[in-house]
């Protein structure tokens, strides 16, 4: 009983991260002045893409979950979606993504920390064939941060780094 009470508020907490992960993101899209044409976001697991589309679309910005525990023709119904605009954020993992050939991604969204490989090869879908394109992450702490940076053995561009209680780099 106390491990499922437990695990009831871990829920809980990760569900505030990604409502509190929702209004960061929808307001620095807009302080930016941009508009997003294509957005996909980075999360952990299956549960965080279902849970962080939901979200986003409750706050109208029409999002579809990326995940292997789609049928194959949803996954494509969501990808040709996508493509055509009819659908402006994927929220995907890892692996729903890798080997996606989609064009004109102008944003992309880190929510999950990551490994300096998975990092380059998230953000390395936006800005392709000449294209401008911007990287947001969100971090759970700055040591999270530090690790990437020094993986890639680069510094994030402040006001593209953010962490998950706000506090903004």
């Amino acid at each position: 009983e106390r491990e499922r009470e437990r695990e009831r508020e871990r829920e809980k907490e990760k569900e505030k991260e990604l409502t509190n992960f929702s209004h960061i993101f929808v307001e620095s899209i807009e302080a930016k002045g941009e508009k997003p044409v294509k957005v996909l976001v980075f999360v952990a697991t299956k549960r965080m893409c279902d849970q962080l589309s939901e979200i986003l679309s409750e706050m109208r910005v029409p999002a579809h979950p990326l995940h292997g525990d789609l049928t194959f023709n949803k996954r494509q119904q969501v990808l040709r979606d996508f493509r055509n605009g009819m659908t402006q954020v994927i929220v995907a993992t890892d692996v729903a993504a890798r080997g996606l050939d989609i064009k004109d991604v102008s944003h992309v969204v880190n929510f999950d920390p990551c490994v300096p490989e998975s990092y380059v090869h998230r953000i390395g879908r936006t800005a392709r064939a000449g294209k401008s394109g911007t990287a947001l992450t969100f971090f759970p702490t700055r040591r999270a941060m530090n690790d990437i940076e020094r993986g890639i053995k680069k510094k994030l561009k402040n006001g593209n780094v953010f962490f998950r209680q706000a506090e903004k780099v």
